[in-house]
């Protein structure tokens, strides 16, 4: 059996030696080495009649490295887990330990050192009664109850048909066809457009055609009569080509009144509020019932996030984690890739940090208040959010939202992502029912207020503005001269 040499170097790092003896690896290696043997084509040599002395000459040490690096992590694997170690990144090998310098022909004895850092033991504080967080309730306003009503009201105009009695905002439908002196031109232009009387620049048309009814017919000048554009006159009312020289067209016109709409906002009777609020609702008052719990609702959810944030900031605050960051660091060096730039690595390193104390933090309170996150749940924050793609719309069936939802099932990374969700709202939610909550009202406008400093607050500061200067825009760019060149 492998043998191990631990010696502390504190209480959050220690050195480790395996030791492995030919006994540890030599019946893995020849059997690697068998394999080799049976696939080994070589010129001069049948498949698989290969002599075992060519191949262990051969492929020898290569297959030796494997198997006592297979070796290696199955015995630093079993190590930690009998002695009930966790470590924090990954063993770090303090030299090459010499694994290319292999003997084949005569199996040696080989010691590898690693360096490791341990998860520290701490106390978690701010997650108890004596813990003081505030929650912010928002107060809706009777100003913002109207508000919301009058929009709901604004947004779903009522289109009214009329005989007469119009206005200068009615839209009317006119049917113009084209006139040969007093009478219509024969094969003359026609079309149909809509505007309002609003829009006719002639006043004593404008007051005819407000005095007309549905029906009756008039006579103006179809490009004098309207103040718009000739784009909207050409292109869109009359569909004429302006570019087209043979398209002559008279100006006088006889024009129809087709139809006449009126677009108003929706009146506050019994079948407004039924359409948008349902059968049992009858008033403005209960309306507005409904619109608050509505509004209470979304702002509820947002008041948890804001008390889930406040949680999540002051626990690593007042709980002090220790770190071997001298070890990380040096660990993180060697595991890094080799397009990463070092000074990038350094720049994060205090990020990296704060991140890996609040995920040893969380995972102790995970297992302190025996948090589970089941595969239903996660199908079900799956099918809400699909929900929420399609805005509840009725169009999509719980069976369609269901199967969209169990293909999402089958991504690993987006099941690990919605798991971490998961399990981090429910360490928030135990945290919150054990501490104490005080509710603290607030009006819309204050909670959004909080809410944009909040926003900011972990966005991080702006980049500053760059300075102005007196140089033009287009100035060479290049280094600052030096004292003696000025």
């Amino acid at each position: 059996m492998p043998t191990f040499q631990r010696e502390d170097t504190d209480n959050l790092q220690f050195t480790l030696s395996v030791t492995l003896t030919p006994a540890d690896y030599e019946s893995d290696f020849e059997a690697e080495l068998a394999k080799y043997r049976k696939q080994a084509s070589l010129k001069g040599f049948r498949k698989g009649k290969t002599p075992a002395s060519v191949v262990r000459k051969m492929f020898g040490k290569s297959v030796l490295a494997e198997v006592l690096n297979k070796q290696l992590h199955k015995s630093l694997e079993d190590y930690l887990r009998d002695n009930q170690l966790n470590i924090l990144g990954g063993p770090l090998p303090l030299d090459d330990d010499n694994i290319t310098d292999l003997s084949v022909r005569e199996l040696e004895e080989y010691t590898f050192h690693y360096k490791m850092g341990l998860e520290p033991e701490f106390e978690i504080k701010g997650i108890g009664p004596e813990t003081e967080y505030v929650r912010f309730e928002v107060q809706i306003s009777e100003t913002t109850l109207d508000e919301e009503l009058e929009r709901l009201r604004e947004g779903n105009p009522r289109v009214t048909e009329l005989e007469s009695d119009f206005r200068e905002s009615d839209t009317i439908s006119f049917k113009v066809a084209e006139l040969k002196g007093d009478v219509l031109k024969e094969d003359g232009w026609e079309s149909t457009f809509d505007a309002t009387p609003s829009q006719i620049k002639d006043e004593a048309l404008r007051a005819q055609v407000l005095a007309a009814k549905k029906g009756d017919t008039l006579r103006l000048n179809m490009f004098t009569a309207f103040d718009v554009e000739e784009s909207t006159l050409y292109d869109k009312w009359l569909g004429i080509d302006r570019e087209d020289p043979t398209n002559f067209v008279n100006e006088m016109f006889e024009a129809r009144i087709e139809k006449v709409t009126r677009t108003e906002p929706a009146t506050f009777d019994e079948q407004f509020f039924h359409d948008f609020f349902g059968e049992d609702v009858n008033t403005a008052a209960q309306a507005k019932d409904i619109i608050r719990k509505e509004i209470e609702a979304s702002y509820a959810e947002t008041a948890d996030s804001m008390l889930y944030s406040a949680i999540r900031k002051h626990i690593p605050e007042v709980t002090e984690v220790p770190l071997p960051k001298e070890f990380l660091w040096e660990w993180l060096t060697h595991t890094k890739d080799d397009d990463t730039d070092e000074a990038d690595l350094e720049s994060g390193f205090e990020g990296f940090i704060e991140g890996l104390q609040w995920s040893l933090i969380r995972n102790k309170l995970v297992k302190a208040f025996d948090i589970q996150v089941s595969e239903e749940q996660i199908l079900e924050r799956f099918k809400n959010r699909i929900k929420s793609y399609f805005g509840n719309s009725p169009y999509f069936q719980d069976d369609f939202i269901t199967s969209m939802a169990a293909r999402l099932m089958e991504k690993e990374d987006e099941v690990q992502k919605v798991f971490d969700e998961l399990l981090t709202e429910s360490v928030f939610k135990a945290v919150a029912s054990q501490a104490a909550i005080t509710n603290k009202p607030v009006s819309k406008e204050d909670f959004e207020a909080e809410m944009d400093a909040l926003r900011k607050a972990l966005q991080g500061p702006e980049p500053d503005e760059p300075e102005e200067t007196d140089e033009p825009e287009d100035a060479e760019a290049g280094p600052p001269a030096s004292e003696s060149e000025e």
